[in-house]
């Protein structure tokens, strides 16, 4: 292990230009003890190896809150964003950290990772292709079962013979993640309460309601999944977030780094996603519907205020699309043609349509 760590150092230096976007944070406490202070800079190291192979190899998103936790017998990782680390220090090491990573990313803690694993194989056409690509086998399959996959996997420490198996770990992950999220970008633009006529807008790590014309309203709604997806409002480099989690109804939102808990998910529930759409949005982990209310984005608690529950879904500049008197507040094709709320037949090529607008 020591031989793969020195080399490690070495290949650090060496690795392509940063991509990803894969982040960390570490609890402390303020005066800590001696054991934490060396357990500390122990999973600081390994995290920042781990979290620059990541950023170099993949275009991952994410921020991950670390905790150290002596009551732990190994490490463990969570796809509510979270790692812990136990009193081992043998598992301190960027191994441990790459693989806890992954976890936490989603590869067997997730309903979308296990939908893929059929009979002991992962049936991941992009994963898949990475792999076969690394290792020059055309008939190579990724394995695994409900919390692991092979090869790469680092399951074992014994696994990586060189810093190259951990390069390959975080290609075949980043791949797999597309498999299984099947993210796109649906909408670009402002979400904006049809009761208080303001925006989302994201200041500093706050959401609230303001002028729609700042930059700070500026959203992109990621769909994740196919099926029954679910979906993350991005602000910039931060997402719609409720503070600890909480399922309290009235809680005020905020913004926070991307972690993929449900506490960062919604449901949209409308005809469409796209600009002139009303929609509402339900908190995955809470089932409790988003409200403008009081100059700031609610969870719950908009059940007694008459249309603080309905977004509209704007375009990114200009005018609300409920301003445009010739169009309808929600498009849907019927028959070939397009119409809008009113049965108005739309024709695509005309100036009808909104600037940017795009058949969802």
């Amino acid at each position: 292990m020591g031989r793969i760590v020195v080399v490690l150092l070495f290949v650090l230096g060496l690795l392509p230009g940063r991509a990803g976007a894969l982040e960390y944070t570490l609890e402390k406490v303020p005066s800590p003890n001696a054991d934490q202070a060396d357990a500390y800079r122990r999973i600081e190291q390994a995290m920042d190896s781990a979290v620059r192979i990541y950023n170099a190899w993949t275009e991952i998103d994410r921020t991950i809150r670390i905790q150290y936790n002596p009551d732990v017998a190994t490490a463990d990782g969570s796809s509510n964003g979270n790692i812990r680390f136990g009193s081992s220090r043998s598992y301190m090491v960027v191994i441990t950290a790459m693989h806890e990573i992954a976890h936490v990313l989603g590869v067997g803690t997730t309903a979308e990772y296990k939908a893929l694993v059929v009979n002991g194989v992962v049936q991941a056409p992009k994963a898949t292709a990475v792999l076969r690509t690394l290792t020059g086998d055309a008939a190579a399959e990724l394995h695994g079962d409900g919390q692991h996959i092979w090869p790469y996997g680092l399951n074992y420490a014994s696994e990586v013979k060189s810093p190259r198996d951990l390069e390959w770990h975080a290609r075949i992950v980043g791949a797999l993640l597309q498999d299984m999220f099947q993210e796109e970008v649906v909408f670009e633009g402002r979400v904006r309460s049809i009761a208080a006529d303001r925006c989302m807008v994201r200041s500093g790590t706050a959401l609230v309601l303001g002028d729609c014309s700042q930059a700070g309203a500026q959203v992109r709604l990621i769909r994740m999944g196919d099926a029954n997806p679910t979906w993350r409002l991005q602000f910039g480099d931060r997402v719609l977030d409720t503070p600890n989690e909480s399922r309290t109804s009235g809680v005020v939102m905020g913004t926070y780094g991307w972690n993929g808990g449900n506490h960062q998910r919604v449901k949209v529930v409308g005809e469409s996603v796209g600009i002139g759409a009303e929609v509402r949005l339900v908190m995955v982990h809470s089932g409790l519907t988003l409200a403008a209310l009081e100059g700031v984005v609610r969870q719950g608690g908009g059940e007694a205020v008459r249309g603080s529950e309905v977004w509209e879904l704007a375009g990114p500049t200009g005018p609300s699309a409920v301003d445009r008197a010739h169009v309808g507040t929600a498009f849907r094709g019927m028959g070939g043609a397009f119409r809008d709320l009113r049965g108005r037949s739309l024709d695509p090529s005309s100036r009808e349509f909104p600037a940017g607008f795009r058949v969802p």
